[in-house]
């Protein structure tokens, strides 16, 4: 399956990932250990992402799979908490999104360890669309934390109070 990863202009930066169909939305190249941590670098299919992965770029437009990290090297975002949307039709997208960042952020603090209106870090969220939730029953939110001065970061940011 293909999701299409977009970054919308606003405070908050959300990824959306539309399904399409594709073998490569499934794929995990990435070498993990037993934890499910990434050891070595690889591309993941949008679906395959899990808390805890680092982005290794930005990604925008139509994809298959992202290229994540181990997030000591140097990475984008890092994945931090998943949660579902409630299932019924889809709501449309706007409701989506309000729903992925009211989330992400209500987690945000306790991620960071300080408050989000004084964080140097952002949120990003990998939501379903309306594709993805008919097509493939996708509920799934991923959220995602990046620096706001939009340069790589290494090691995680769990805990890191900025």
């Amino acid at each position: 399956m293909q999701r299409r990863i977009a970054l919308a202009t606003v405070t908050l930066s959300v990824l959306m990932l539309p399904a399409c169909s594709s073998n490569d939305a499934g794929q995990d190249d990435s070498k993990r250990d037993d934890d499910g941590d990434v050891v070595e670098g690889g591309e993941v299919g949008a679906f395959r992402l899990s808390v805890g992965d680092c982005l290794a770029a930005e990604a925008v437009g139509d994809v298959e799979s992202v290229p994540v990290v181990p997030c000591s090297e140097p990475h984008d975002s890092e994945l931090f908490h998943s949660f579902q949307l409630a299932d019924g039709e889809y709501p449309g997208n706007q409701l989506v999104i309000d729903q992925a960042q009211a989330g992400c952020i209500a987690e945000f603090d306790a991620f960071i360890g300080l408050a989000y209106a004084e964080s140097v870090w952002d949120i990003t969220a990998v939501y379903p669309t309306e594709a993805s939730w008919n097509a493939v029953g996708d509920r799934e939110v991923l959220c995602g934390v990046f620096p706001i001065s939009d340069e790589d970061t290494t090691g995680s940011a769990r805990g890191i109070a900025e």
